[in-house]
């Protein structure tokens, strides 16, 4: 039970990162793509951009001299990072709320009370030797 109990665990992890992480480079890119901060600038700027928001740290010497047009692009993609991760927390929220109602709906019901008494240990006996007589 406890080898099922950790692969599924695993397994729901690996696909909830795969799945979460996929709605949110996607948000990401969508989002920057639409905020038109990428128009007119270099293939590569744009190409490094909307690979992924790390671009702000790796290229934040190229952003700084690409003046005025690179702060509004760092300004557009730290917005779009926002808009990705909301999106990818209504969908692991969905899911959440979806997991809830299979186990409320599917899981077994509790028929009555279970009540456990303490019980007190029972005296322990003394055998003694009997004398034959």
């Amino acid at each position: 039970a406890s080898a099922v109990n950790d692969t599924s665990r695993e397994l729901g992890s690996a696909l909830g990162i795969a799945i979460l992480g996929s709605v949110l480079a996607s948000g990401y890119r969508d989002a920057l793509t639409a905020s038109g901060a990428l128009d007119g600038l270099p293939a590569q700027a744009v190409e490094r951009a909307t690979a992924s928001i790390a671009f702000l740290q790796a290229g934040a010497e190229q952003i700084a001299a690409m003046g005025p047009a690179g702060q509004a692009l760092a300004d557009a993609a730290r917005q779009a990072f926002v808009d990705g991760t909301g999106q990818a927390l209504l969908v692991g929220s969905g899911a959440l709320v979806l997991g809830a109602l299979v186990v409320a709906l599917r899981a077994p019901g509790r028929t009555g009370t279970v009540v456990i008494e303490d019980e007190a240990p029972a005296p322990a006996r003394r055998s003694r030797a009997v004398e034959p007589g």
